[in-house]
Protein backbone atom coordinates (compact mmCIF):
# COMPACT_ATOMS: atom_id res chain seq x y z
CA UNK A 1 0.00 0.00 0.00
CA UNK A 2 0.85 3.44 -0.47
CA UNK A 3 1.47 5.89 1.80
CA UNK A 4 -1.77 7.39 0.83
CA UNK A 5 -3.52 4.83 1.85
CA UNK A 6 -1.58 4.14 4.93
CA UNK A 7 -2.52 7.61 6.40
CA UNK A 8 -6.09 6.69 5.27
CA UNK A 9 -6.19 2.96 6.88
CA UNK A 10 -4.71 4.76 10.26
CA UNK A 11 -8.17 7.35 10.11
CA UNK A 12 -11.28 6.41 11.42
CA UNK A 13 -13.45 6.13 8.43
CA UNK A 14 -15.86 9.02 10.88
CA UNK A 15 -12.72 11.09 10.74
CA UNK A 16 -11.91 10.96 7.45
CA UNK A 17 -12.47 14.00 5.66
CA UNK A 18 -15.14 13.38 2.16
CA UNK A 19 -12.20 14.08 -1.12
CA UNK A 20 -12.98 16.78 -3.35
CA UNK A 21 -13.69 15.47 -7.05
CA UNK A 22 -9.98 16.74 -7.94
CA UNK A 23 -8.09 14.77 -4.86
CA UNK A 24 -10.12 11.80 -6.32
CA UNK A 25 -9.09 12.26 -10.00
CA UNK A 26 -5.09 13.04 -8.40
CA UNK A 27 -5.69 9.59 -6.33
CA UNK A 28 -7.03 7.13 -9.37
CA UNK A 29 -4.11 8.49 -11.69
CA UNK A 30 -1.56 7.58 -9.11
CA UNK A 31 -2.92 4.00 -8.14
CA UNK A 32 -2.92 3.16 -11.98
CA UNK A 33 0.57 4.61 -12.54
CA UNK A 34 1.87 2.38 -9.59
CA UNK A 35 -0.36 -0.58 -11.39
CA UNK A 36 2.04 -0.13 -14.51
CA UNK A 37 5.06 0.09 -12.77
CA UNK A 38 4.24 -2.70 -10.92
CA UNK A 39 3.51 -4.58 -13.89
CA UNK A 40 6.91 -3.07 -15.59
CA UNK A 41 9.12 -4.65 -12.67
CA UNK A 42 7.95 -8.12 -13.28
CA UNK A 43 8.57 -8.26 -16.94
CA UNK A 44 11.96 -6.56 -16.51
CA UNK A 45 12.33 -9.22 -13.67
CA UNK A 46 10.56 -12.33 -15.47
CA UNK A 47 13.17 -10.95 -18.54
CA UNK A 48 16.02 -11.22 -16.60
CA UNK A 49 15.79 -14.45 -15.23
CA UNK A 50 15.18 -15.65 -18.58
CA UNK A 51 18.51 -13.89 -20.04
CA UNK A 52 20.14 -15.77 -17.05
CA UNK A 53 19.39 -18.98 -18.33
CA UNK A 54 20.01 -18.26 -22.05
CA UNK A 55 23.84 -17.22 -20.58
CA UNK A 56 24.20 -20.32 -18.60
CA UNK A 57 23.16 -22.23 -21.35
CA UNK A 58 25.42 -20.46 -23.51
CA UNK A 59 28.47 -21.16 -21.86
CA UNK A 60 27.97 -24.99 -21.13
CA UNK A 61 27.43 -25.01 -24.99
CA UNK A 62 30.98 -25.35 -26.40
CA UNK A 63 29.81 -26.20 -30.07
CA UNK A 64 27.92 -22.18 -30.16
CA UNK A 65 30.56 -19.08 -29.94
CA UNK A 66 28.03 -16.56 -30.18
CA UNK A 67 24.23 -16.23 -29.18
CA UNK A 68 22.43 -13.42 -31.03
CA UNK A 69 19.30 -11.79 -29.84
CA UNK A 70 16.53 -10.07 -31.47
CA UNK A 71 16.22 -6.52 -32.37
CA UNK A 72 14.23 -5.38 -29.31
CA UNK A 73 13.64 -2.40 -27.34
CA UNK A 74 16.68 -0.23 -25.47
CA UNK A 75 15.61 -1.34 -21.89
CA UNK A 76 15.77 -5.02 -22.84
CA UNK A 77 19.01 -4.65 -24.63
CA UNK A 78 20.46 -3.10 -21.76
CA UNK A 79 19.31 -5.88 -19.55
CA UNK A 80 20.82 -8.59 -21.75
CA UNK A 81 24.24 -6.06 -21.11
CA UNK A 82 23.86 -5.33 -17.67
CA UNK A 83 23.13 -9.51 -17.12
CA UNK A 84 26.64 -10.46 -19.31
CA UNK A 85 28.29 -7.95 -16.98
CA UNK A 86 27.00 -9.31 -13.81
CA UNK A 87 27.54 -12.75 -14.94
CA UNK A 88 31.32 -12.35 -14.25
CA UNK A 89 31.79 -15.32 -16.86
CA UNK A 90 33.93 -13.19 -19.18
CA UNK A 91 31.52 -13.16 -22.33
CA UNK A 92 31.46 -9.91 -24.88
CA UNK A 93 28.51 -8.14 -25.95
CA UNK A 94 28.13 -5.85 -28.80
CA UNK A 95 25.17 -3.90 -29.71
CA UNK A 96 24.66 -3.69 -33.66
CA UNK A 97 22.30 -2.35 -36.34
CA UNK A 98 21.08 1.07 -37.31
CA UNK A 99 16.95 1.20 -36.78
CA UNK A 100 16.62 -2.52 -35.73
CA UNK A 101 19.37 -2.42 -32.88
CA UNK A 102 20.01 -6.08 -31.34
CA UNK A 103 22.56 -7.44 -29.29
CA UNK A 104 25.46 -10.08 -29.51
CA UNK A 105 27.05 -12.28 -26.98
CA UNK A 106 30.37 -13.49 -27.56
CA UNK A 107 32.87 -16.11 -25.84
CA UNK A 108 35.49 -14.48 -27.77
CA UNK A 109 36.81 -10.66 -28.89
CA UNK A 110 35.15 -10.54 -32.45
CA UNK A 111 37.23 -9.35 -35.26
CA UNK A 112 37.89 -5.68 -35.87
CA UNK A 113 36.30 -6.26 -39.77
CA UNK A 114 32.98 -8.31 -38.28
CA UNK A 115 32.57 -5.40 -35.99
CA UNK A 116 33.14 -3.12 -38.97
CA UNK A 117 30.89 -4.70 -41.08
CA UNK A 118 28.02 -5.04 -38.87
CA UNK A 119 27.84 -1.61 -38.17
CA UNK A 120 28.58 0.08 -41.76
CA UNK A 121 27.55 -2.76 -44.10
CA UNK A 122 24.25 -3.94 -42.48
CA UNK A 123 25.47 -7.48 -41.95
CA UNK A 124 23.19 -9.22 -39.62
CA UNK A 125 25.26 -12.51 -40.14
CA UNK A 126 28.89 -13.62 -39.86
CA UNK A 127 30.77 -16.35 -40.93
CA UNK A 128 33.83 -17.19 -42.99
CA UNK A 129 32.46 -16.97 -46.28
CA UNK A 130 30.42 -13.74 -45.43
CA UNK A 131 34.13 -12.75 -44.36
CA UNK A 132 35.83 -13.56 -47.38
CA UNK A 133 32.94 -11.38 -49.60
CA UNK A 134 32.86 -8.48 -47.10
CA UNK A 135 36.94 -8.41 -47.70
CA UNK A 136 36.33 -8.55 -51.64
CA UNK A 137 34.03 -5.87 -51.67
CA UNK A 138 35.92 -3.73 -49.46
CA UNK A 139 38.99 -4.39 -52.10
CA UNK A 140 37.26 -3.49 -54.42
CA UNK A 141 36.24 -0.28 -53.06
CA UNK A 142 39.45 0.57 -52.56
CA UNK A 143 40.88 -0.24 -55.55
CA UNK A 144 38.36 1.54 -57.51
CA UNK A 145 38.82 5.05 -55.82
CA UNK A 146 42.91 4.76 -57.04
CA UNK A 147 42.02 6.06 -60.99
CA UNK A 148 39.88 8.61 -60.09
CA UNK A 149 42.15 10.12 -58.37
CA UNK A 150 45.17 9.43 -60.66
CA UNK A 151 42.53 11.00 -63.87
CA UNK A 152 41.89 13.92 -61.44
CA UNK A 153 45.73 14.57 -60.84
CA UNK A 154 46.45 14.41 -64.35
CA UNK A 155 43.57 16.45 -65.65
CA UNK A 156 44.96 19.16 -63.36
CA UNK A 157 48.23 18.73 -64.77
CA UNK A 158 47.28 19.48 -67.98
CA UNK A 159 45.53 22.32 -67.77
CA UNK A 160 48.81 23.49 -65.06
CA UNK A 161 51.06 22.59 -68.41
CA UNK A 162 48.57 24.40 -71.04
CA UNK A 163 48.32 27.57 -69.12
CA UNK A 164 52.55 27.17 -68.71
CA UNK A 165 52.55 27.37 -72.47
CA UNK A 166 50.29 29.68 -73.46
CA UNK A 167 51.90 31.85 -71.23
CA UNK A 168 55.29 31.65 -72.39
CA UNK A 169 54.30 31.87 -75.63
CA UNK A 170 52.43 35.23 -75.11
CA UNK A 171 55.67 36.35 -73.83
CA UNK A 172 57.63 35.20 -77.01
CA UNK A 173 55.05 37.43 -79.43
CA UNK A 174 55.71 40.28 -76.84
CA UNK A 175 59.71 40.11 -77.64
CA UNK A 176 59.52 39.54 -81.05
CA UNK A 177 57.50 42.43 -81.78
CA UNK A 178 59.52 45.02 -79.04
CA UNK A 179 62.76 43.55 -81.56
CA UNK A 180 60.53 43.94 -85.00
CA UNK A 181 60.59 40.30 -85.85
CA UNK A 182 57.96 37.94 -87.70
CA UNK A 183 57.02 34.30 -86.41
CA UNK A 184 54.95 33.90 -89.06
CA UNK A 185 57.62 33.87 -91.92
CA UNK A 186 60.28 31.41 -92.40
CA UNK A 187 63.29 33.10 -90.92
CA UNK A 188 63.96 32.12 -87.65
CA UNK A 189 64.24 34.60 -85.09
CA UNK A 190 65.83 37.28 -87.07
CA UNK A 191 63.81 40.34 -88.45
CA UNK A 192 62.85 39.76 -92.00
CA UNK A 193 63.73 42.71 -93.25
CA UNK A 194 67.46 42.23 -92.61
CA UNK A 195 66.98 39.05 -94.54
CA UNK A 196 66.07 40.62 -97.74
CA UNK A 197 68.53 41.06 -100.86
CA UNK A 198 68.76 44.59 -101.66
CA UNK A 199 71.14 44.52 -104.34
CA UNK A 200 70.10 45.81 -107.83
CA UNK A 201 70.89 43.48 -110.73
CA UNK A 202 73.81 44.92 -112.23
CA UNK A 203 75.42 45.07 -109.05
CA UNK A 204 74.41 40.94 -108.51
CA UNK A 205 75.69 40.63 -112.42
CA UNK A 206 78.96 41.78 -110.90
CA UNK A 207 80.01 40.28 -107.72
CA UNK A 208 78.73 36.94 -109.66
CA UNK A 209 81.62 37.68 -111.92
CA UNK A 210 84.51 38.48 -109.31
CA UNK A 211 83.63 35.44 -107.40
CA UNK A 212 84.07 33.46 -110.48
CA UNK A 213 87.62 35.11 -111.17
CA UNK A 214 88.67 35.18 -107.48
CA UNK A 215 88.06 31.30 -108.08
CA UNK A 216 89.88 30.58 -110.97
CA UNK A 217 92.66 32.47 -109.62
CA UNK A 218 92.40 30.57 -106.73
CA UNK A 219 93.18 27.04 -108.37
CA UNK A 220 95.96 28.71 -110.83
CA UNK A 221 97.80 29.72 -108.06
CA UNK A 222 97.62 26.14 -106.27
CA UNK A 223 98.52 24.82 -109.38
Amino acid sequence: MDLLDDILSSMDKNQRPALSQPDKVIQKRYQEQQKVAEKERQIINNFTVKIQNKLAAFLKDEKLATMQFEPMEKIFRSVIIETTEESNSHLYCHTFGKEDRYVIVYKNPPSELEIEARHYGDYTKWNKEIEAEYKKKKEESALAMIPTASSSEQSEGREQREQSKSKKTKLIHLECEALGTDLNRNYGMVSTELKKDTRSIEQTLNDIQQKKRLKTQHQNDNT
